[in-house]
């Protein structure tokens, strides 16, 4: 299971340097949009086992840094619940709102 966190969070991080560092309407776009997403729902999913055993036993730097990632999750999460109700908007714009909204 760890293997598979590991290897979604190296696929969020590329995925996301790739989409922002280079958007554009093609079709490898899309692909690499629905990539991230699916990949964020999977870690999402294998992040809640875990969740409880970490933040109970583990050093407060291993905290911090997995609030990081349950954080990100989160605000993916609430960015794809939001996309669909409010159309094409700048992704910036999307951050913004749904932090705004997390933490409101």
């Amino acid at each position: 299971m760890s293997r598979w966190r590991s290897g979604l969070l190296l696929v969020l991080t590329i995925s996301a340097i790739y989409l922002y560092g280079f958007p554009s309407a093609t079709i490898i776009y899309g692909g690499g949009v629905l990539l991230h997403a699916g990949a964020g729902i999977l870690l999402a999913i294998l992040l809640i086992p875990i969740l409880r055993h970490i933040f109970r036993d583990s050093p407060l730097e291993i905290r911090l840094g997995w609030l990081l990632i349950t954080a990100g999750t989160f605000l993916g999460l609430v960015l794809l619940k939001l996309a669909p109700l409010t159309g094409f908007v700048s992704g910036s714009f999307f951050i913004s709102r749904s932090a705004l909204l997390a933490f409101c």
